[in-house]
């Protein structure tokens, strides 16, 4: 069985998501997504198509076909209460991260790569460098590397492009594109 995962995101002034995060302040005034910078200071809205191919990993191997990435486990939840809309919470995040490989009888330490949200936002980013760090990064020796495609597309309010990018060339990782500064105070993480 072949499964073909679309998305588009197109902007439209009209939308009253688009409407509620422009009054609010949310989106970035220079309508960049500064994912873990310094310079970040909201999310950049991006306009964008993309598809993933999914198939069953036992008829990719049958068929020989070339394979980018495999999905051992998925997740969803919830943040609970917190600030606000627009506030994620850590702890939330890293229940979540450390169920789903738990499930899949992963361990934490063998993953070198994450494909973050990344919203380039003061209180978002922050929040998510924090999980990650007490998920993947506390208990290792070695580093770990954090990305985010919402620094070279925007933020497109669909998941194909985070999906996509980490399988578009084995070994290797796109840049943050607007990635140029510094990382973020309110980003870092470090051991104690």
């Amino acid at each position: 069985m072949l499964s073909l995962m679309n998305m588009f995101t197109i902007m439209d002034p009209s939308q009253h998501l688009l409407t509620f995060v422009t009054s609010a302040g949310f989106l970035s005034p220079d309508g960049r997504c500064h994912s873990f910078d310094q310079r970040a200071n909201g999310y950049g809205r991006g306009e964008g198509v993309g598809c993933v191919i999914l198939k069953a990993l036992n008829d990719a191997l049958k068929h020989g076909d070339v394979i980018r990435a495999v999905i051992r486990n998925t997740g969803i939840n919830q943040d609970g209460r917190t600030l606000g809309v627009t506030f994620p919470s850590a702890k939330a995040q890293e229940s979540l991260a450390r169920k789903v490989y738990a499930q899949a009888g992963l361990d934490p330490m063998e993953t070198t790569y994450i494909e973050s949200h990344g919203t380039g936002t003061q209180a978002g980013d922050p929040v998510e460098a924090s999980a990650l760090f007490e998920t993947f990064g506390k208990a290792r020796s070695d580093p770990i590397q954090v990305g985010s495609v919402k620094s070279n597309v925007g933020h497109l309010v669909s998941l194909t492009f985070s999906l996509a990018k980490p399988t578009l060339k084995p070994r290797i990782l796109p840049s943050n594109k607007t990635f140029v500064e510094r990382i973020s105070k309110h980003a870092c993480v470090e051991r104690a």
